[in-house]
């Protein structure tokens, strides 16, 4: 919290500074007029809706991303050549700029198919990586214990394997959730799709609203160290 603080006195700081010597001090907003629109967008129903709806279609994305991932896990694990595979294409996929894969896929997909492909391609190979570890990277004790006594299969995977992945539900909450957030409100931005955060920073663009993109910019980094600060607590609290 102390941390927070500090970083916000300093941002405040900056910005005050920014507004005193800039030439574009007549554009930028005033800290008085961006409390005032911070306090007027907490009360706007059409910003609580945006901000659940791409929450919501971002859980969504990392559970159909995450059973996909488990799938490609539980075959790989069984044939070798298949994890090699897949584990290869994870790394071109993370490597490929993000930019590039937004530019194919409006092409390829145009603009009422590609979000959720564009989202995944970029997100698929975090979430992979860290189901991937999860599961596969057993204790020493565990493989001697596989090898001694040779386990069924819902003892292998129920009882050893996917207890792991509740050790990974942490991460996946404050590392990959955030990033699938942020990427999938930097794709509706482009799309100018409806109905999630992405559109009010259209909407903000276009009316030139400074202060408008400005405060939900520091709202959504509110929401997400909110997120942050609880999700740790509760998977602290329950190891």
């Amino acid at each position: 919290m102390i941390p927070a603080l500090i970083a916000f006195t300093l941002l405040i700081v900056i910005y005050q500074g920014v507004l005193l010597w800039t030439p574009y001090s007549a554009v930028l907003p005033s800290l008085s007029l961006l409390v005032s629109d911070y306090i007027e967008l907490l009360f706007d129903p059409s910003w609580i809706s945006a901000l659940m709806n791409s929450i919501g279609h971002s859980v969504l994305m990392l559970l159909g991303l995450s059973l996909f991932s488990l799938v490609l896990v539980m075959i790989g694990i069984k044939v070798k050549w298949v994890s090699v595979g897949v584990k290869q294409i994870s790394e071109w996929m993370a490597s490929t700029p993000t930019i590039a894969i937004l530019l194919l896929g409006l092409i390829l997909f145009g603009l009422t198919q590609s979000v959720n492909i564009i989202v995944g391609f970029i997100v698929w190979p975090l979430v992979y990586e860290r189901l991937h570890h999860a599961l596969t990277s057993l204790t020493d004790d565990e493989q001697d214990v596989m090898r001694v006594f040779t386990p069924t299969w819902f003892e292998e995977w129920i009882k050893v394997r996917l207890a792991r992945v509740k050790d990974e539900l942490g991460s996946m909450t404050n590392i990959v959730f955030p990033t699938t957030l942020k990427i999938l409100i930097m794709v509706e931005v482009l799309h100018s799709q409806s109905g999630g955060y992405g559109f009010l920073y259209q909407l903000a663009r276009q009316s030139f609203q400074i202060e408008r993109l400005i405060t939900l910019t520091i709202h959504l980094i509110v929401i997400l160290k909110i997120l942050k600060t609880l999700t740790s607590y509760y998977f602290h609290k329950s190891t």
